[in-house]
This record gives C-alpha cells, structure tokens and sequence, in this order.
C-alpha cells in the first residue's frame, strides 16, 4: 500500500497511488450505477415482471435474505470473499464477482436443497432479461447492507439510498395508519389508494431530479469513466470463453 512506502521508491510509490485512486475511482463508479440501475422503493419490484419459465422474484429474494437455520447469499458472500471489503466496506469494483458468487451458490444443488431449483437458476441467469433483472436486485441488496452500516464510499450513492429508506419508512407508516382505518370502516386496501399512488410518484419525481442534477459532480465524473467498461462487464459476464475468443479472433 502507498502508507507503507516512501518517496525513496518514487516508481513503487506512483504505482501504488495509482493503484488506491483507481480502485477509489471503480468503487464509487460501480455505486454510482448500481443506483442507477436500481433505484426503487421496493428492490422487489425490479423483478415485478420475469419471463416466462424463469426463477420469480421470491425465489431469488428468498436466498438472498438471511433465515435462522441458514445464512443467505450476502452473508455468505461477505464471509468467502473477505478480500472484497475493506474495514467492512464493500469494495463495489468486485461486483461481476459478486454475481458470479451469487450464480455458483443459487446453482448449487446442496444450497438451494435441490436439482429442479438448481437447473432454473441456471437456466434464468441464462436469459439476459432475467439476468439484469437478478443482477439489480442483487446489486441494490448489497447496497441497502452497506447503507445500513454507513460503509459506502459514493455520497451519490448515500443520498439515494437515504431517499429509497425514507420513503420507504413514509409508505410502510402510511400504509398501517390507513389500514387501521381501513379496517375498521370497511374501505378499500392501501396499495391500491391515492396515497401509495401519491408515494411512489413522488419517489419518481425525486430520482427523475437526481438523476438530472447530481449533487457531486467529482464522483459523476468517475462514473463516466468507466460506465461503459461497468456495462460491457456485465453484458459479458456469463458468455462462455470460447464465444469471446471466437469473437476477438474476429476483430
């Protein structure tokens, strides 16, 4: 590391700066798009809608969470690859791995308890809409974990993360309050009432403002750099090695 050198070694000192700003860089970058990949109220609602014949939403969210007979993938994630964090911060450059985790514990038989479960997930990663759909639930989760434990290292990332538990917290006390009064007066669920509605279109209308005016332009910056490198990562991430070297012996 750069703290442990001198300017006795100017080149191994150069490089080892380079080496901490760039994984900085990657870090907040690979944050930046996560949230923009993924922001929602509900990370459940990224997978509102899968193709047919793919793993639905609750399966996958059922093996990300955490159970008292078994940890869920995050935690087995932040175990394995300890590597990956730094003082407990996840170090978000590592996230093609972090699916490639994921993938090799929910296509694991003896994990998720059976052959037919195995052969689905391994099935869906294979459909590229199921897959980006997984990969945003996936990567928002890790996310809300570092939230909760003040580790990210992007403040964009902070400041969205702040607005999704905010308004989930509003939507969670509203939906209770009117629910109690739904009960007891016989009127229509929450979910479907001009409040959920009134919500969630204000929760759009804060992203859509975000997303347009970014509070810390340093950090867009080192999104910018490296979102096409982040996006064909992921577009590549499952494709068998002998289709890309096919490819580049092409080029």
């Amino acid at each position: 590391m750069a703290t442990s050198l001198t300017l006795r070694d100017p080149v191994a000192f150069a490089k080892a700066e380079a080496e901490r700003e760039i994984g900085r860089a990657l870090d907040i970058a690979h944050e930046i798009y996560l949230v923009r990949q993924c922001a929602t109220i509900h990370y459940a609602d990224l997978m509102d809608d899968v193709p047919v014949g793919t793993a639905s939403k609750q399966m996958l969210l059922a093996w990300i969470r955490d159970y008292p007979n078994r940890p869920g993938i995050i935690t087995l994630y932040m175990r394995g690859r300890p590597n990956h964090f730094d003082g407990g911060a996840w170090m978000a450059r590592y996230f093609a791995q972090f699916i490639e985790f994921a993938k090799g514990k929910l296509t694991d038989r003896e994990f998720v308890g059976s052959r037919k479960k195995a052969n689905l997930f391994a099935e869906s990663f294979g459909n590229e809409t199921w897959r980006r759909k997984a990969c945003a639930v996936l990567g928002l989760r890790m996310l809300e974990e570092m939230y909760k434990r003040h580790k990210l290292r992007s403040r964009e990332a902070e400041h969205v993360l702040f607005m999704n538990f905010q308004n989930r917290l509003m939507l969670e006390s509203i939906s209770r309050m009117v629910g109690r009064v739904a009960k007891n007066n016989g009127l229509s669920p929450f979910d479907g009432s001009d409040a959920a509605r009134i919500i969630h279109d204000n929760f759009k209308a804060q992203w859509k403002h975000w997303r347009e005016h970014p509070g810390h332009p340093e950090e867009m910056m080192m999104f910018e750099r490296f979102e096409l490198a982040i996006e064909r990562t992921m577009m590549l991430l499952f494709v068998p090695q002998t289709a890309l070297l096919g490819a580049a012996n092409t080029i």
